[in-house]
């Protein structure tokens, strides 16, 4: 089954860029060029013209660009917060100082090459999706300016100036990093809402043609729990959750960890297929039951977030 993308919560700490956490899973990949050719050839064999092009299939066009999109998200979202948790625990959040007041170690961001190359070619592809290609490109140019703010401070450092300076460039390039931090969690905002109900639909219709053709089986009931788990952690999110919405989330998601328990109970031959399932089923109860938490008094979504990674972890294992 597809590869499930792992969340990143920048709600760790309590600043003004906190962005929502969004679960997405990742896209179907592409068929590769030989399987694209496979009808073409087919088709010159009933008359066809063999040297005519196949017009481009826009669900696979959509599928290239989520999968450019889902791969940069996954590559560099996580990393940028976990530079700036970094960076804020070794200074003061208002002014950029560093709190032993001496120099300090960046940690490095990683090259971006790989995305800004997959979402200029997934832009490039027709029928063009206005949303995300948008967001994708909005999404690279906030990564760019953050690096670049990111890669003065860090050469401020390196070379020495805060003792040739006693600190007078780190306040002054401490807005400017975190205002392109801001800029970027905005970003990463608007490309997961570009990519998740796109590929939430493509999804739930990959689930429907499988459980119309092979039955409501382990794949069918696995890859809609972690849909309906997606979907609950969205639920989730934000400084005041839909007390009702949540609710019914609760409710459509625990049914399924209940089938789940059921079917694998049910069909040891065909559980048995995927090796052991009890950390897929316990990691599924606690999502649940930290979600019921936030349900109940606001508190523990981070913890939402920790146990569907967990769970994510060993759903993509098989």
């Amino acid at each position: 089954m597809s590869s499930v993308l792992r969340l990143t919560s920048d709600r760790l700490l309590p600043l003004a860029l906190a962005a929502a956490v969004v679960g997405l899973l990742a896209c179907k990949k592409s068929a590769p060029p030989a399987d694209r050719g496979a009808g073409s050839a087919a088709g010159s064999a009933a008359g066809a013209a063999p040297d005519r092009a196949a017009a481009p299939d826009p669900a696979q066009i959509e599928g290239q660009k989520l999968e450019a999109a889902i791969t940069c998200l996954n590559s560099h979202t996580e990393r940028v917060f976990e530079v700036r948790a970094g960076y804020l625990s070794d200074v003061d959040p208002a002014t950029g100082m560093p709190v032993r007041n001496t120099t300090i170690n960046l940690m490095g961001l990683g090259s971006s090459e790989a995305c800004e190359r997959g979402i200029k070619a997934a832009a490039a592809l027709t029928p063009a999706a206005p949303d995300l290609d948008q967001a994708s490109a909005g999404y690279v140019a906030a990564l760019a300016a953050f690096r670049a703010e990111w890669e003065a401070l860090d050469a401020y450092y390196k070379k020495g100036g805060f003792t040739d300076d006693q600190g007078a460039g780190a306040r002054a390039l401490h807005p400017k990093v975190m205002a392109a931090l801001d800029r970027f969690a905005a970003a990463n905002r608007a490309l997961h809402g570009a990519v998740g109900e796109r590929n939430r639909q493509r999804h739930l219709a990959e689930l429907k043609v499988r459980e119309q053709r092979d039955g409501r089986n382990l794949e069918v009931i696995i890859g809609t729990l972690m849909l309906e788990a997606q979907t609950l952690l969205s639920h989730t999110d934000g400084p005041t959750p839909d007390a009702t919405a949540l609710a019914a989330q609760l409710t459509t998601y625990g049914a399924l960890v209940d089938e789940l328990d059921a079917y694998v109970s049910g069909h040891a031959d065909e559980a048995a297929r995927w090796g052991s399932l009890a950390n897929i089923r316990n990691y599924s109860k606690a999502v649940l039951a930290a979600a019921k938490t936030v349900a109940r008094d606001g508190s523990g979504r981070d913890e939402v977030v920790r146990q569907y990674n967990f769970l994510v972890d060993n759903v993509n294992r098989h």
